[in-house]
Parts: C-alpha cells; structure tokens; sequence
C-alpha cells in the first residue's frame, strides 16, 4: 500500500510547487536557481525572466496534481469496496 501514499505525496507536491509557481513566479523560481545541475539553473533562470510562462506551467501543476490526486482517490475507494467484501 505505499504506492498510493506516494501518489498522494506527488500530487501534494505538484499543486503545493503550483500555487508557488502561480503567486511568486520570480521568487519561487530563484530561489531554486543556485542549485542542481547546469541545465536546472538555467531552467529555473528562463522561469524567472518569464514569469507568465510559469505562471501558466504552475496552473499546469495544480490540474496535473488535482488529477493524480482524484485517481488516486477513485482507486483508494474501489481497494476499500473489494477489502470489505473479502471479509
């Protein structure tokens, strides 16, 4: 059963790093640009310069997050409905 608690704790951390994403775009994504590898900097760089893109990609997050969130609970719900008729 852990990998429907992993699942949950990815959606959490794709609509938490979202709503970031959304609010604070220049903030949020220097704040990550001193660290990683080159190519991650520079990622986190381009964010910053352009702030409506990332805005648009944390708005991508919180759906993509909200998604794997309500799967996850769907497939919880029907684990649930057959661990009951077992016994």
């Amino acid at each position: 059963m852990a990998i429907p608690r992993v699942s949950e704790l990815a959606a959490a951390f794709l609509i938490g790093d979202g709503v970031l994403s959304v609010g604070f775009p220049r903030r949020h994504s220097l704040l990550w640009a001193d660290s990683g590898p080159s190519w991650f900097r520079d990622a986190m760089v381009w964010c910053a310069r352009h702030p409506g893109a990332t805005r648009a990609m944390g708005a991508g997050q919180i759906l993509l997050g909200a998604v794997l969130a309500a799967v996850q609970y769907r497939q919880a719900l029907t684990w649930r409905a057959m661990a009951e008729r077992l016994n």
